[in-house]
């Protein structure tokens, strides 16, 4: 029974074939075209986040932002991200958008991602609270400069809207598709949560902020293969970042 199509002939065959009868179109060349694609596809978007992140921070002066200024360098940042993905999908072929977008959850799957979300916020809570008491025994600086702190309204739509659609689908979306064409899923799990912690290694705690988004991307990729579906890991994503912004 037929299951594809020849690239080279349109001509349907058995998935079992090595090579089209037809045009002689040869199925190993086809696997090493996907893999370097991927890799390609992988590179634009790790190197695209980089970019990303080193131009929108080289724009941060905290003591001549304002709410517009804020708005408009979290804008810059989630369409930054976005493109990379936008940029590396159609490296991957036919249906990577689709895919990359995933399908709808179940009710029990939105739960565990809220559960996640809970947890990797209770993680980020001892890590920081940690790092703060190892701080506190050392020799204390001078702080003198107070950071700009937005208005509420802007901070709900940058630090909890923004990041959670964008990082999603850039990281467990378009990410996610490039890994697995090419690596299992353990492997996808844990490289996606990789790319989470260090869209977050520019924030304020530098690389200090890595160990614990690792972690809490771990618990987000393992949502997304369980569900199959982006919206767990973005109700979690949101959850975690009310909670942060509101009791921290």
């Amino acid at each position: 029974m037929a299951h594809f199509s020849c690239p080279g002939c349109d001509t349907q065959l058995q998935r079992k074939a090595r090579f089209c009868s037809n045009c002689g179109y040869q199925f190993e060349e086809r696997s090493k075209d996907v893999a370097r694609k991927s890799v390609l596809a992988i590179a634009v978007i790790f190197g695209g986040v980089l970019l990303t992140l080193v131009l929108s921070h080289s724009l941060l002066n905290w003591e001549e932002f304002s709410d517009s200024r804020y708005f408009f360098n979290s804008l810059f940042q989630t369409f930054g991200f976005l493109a990379c993905g936008v940029l590396a999908l159609p490296l991957l072929g036919r249906g990577a958008t689709a895919e990359s977008l995933a399908g709808p959850s179940s009710t029990r799957n939105l739960g565990l991602g809220l559960v996640i979300g809970l947890l990797g916020y209770g993680v980020s809570i001892l890590y920081v609270t940690l790092l703060a008491r190892l701080q506190s025994t050392g020799s204390g600086g001078d702080e003198t400069f107070t950071p700009f702190v937005p208005s509420l309204a802007v901070m709900f739509i940058t630090s909890v809207i923004f990041p959670a659609f964008s990082e999603e689908w850039t990281d467990r979306g378009a990410l996610w598709v490039a890994l697995r064409r090419i690596v299992g899923p353990k492997t996808t799990i844990f490289c996606t949560a990789l790319m989470f912690a260090f869209m977050h290694g520019l924030n304020g705690g530098g690389l200090f902020e890595v160990p614990h988004r690792f972690v809490a991307g771990l618990g987000l990729g393992w949502i997304r293969m369980r569900s199959g579906s982006l919206w767990p890991g973005i109700a979690g994503h949101v959850l975690w970042n009310i909670l942060a912004m509101f009791l921290e």
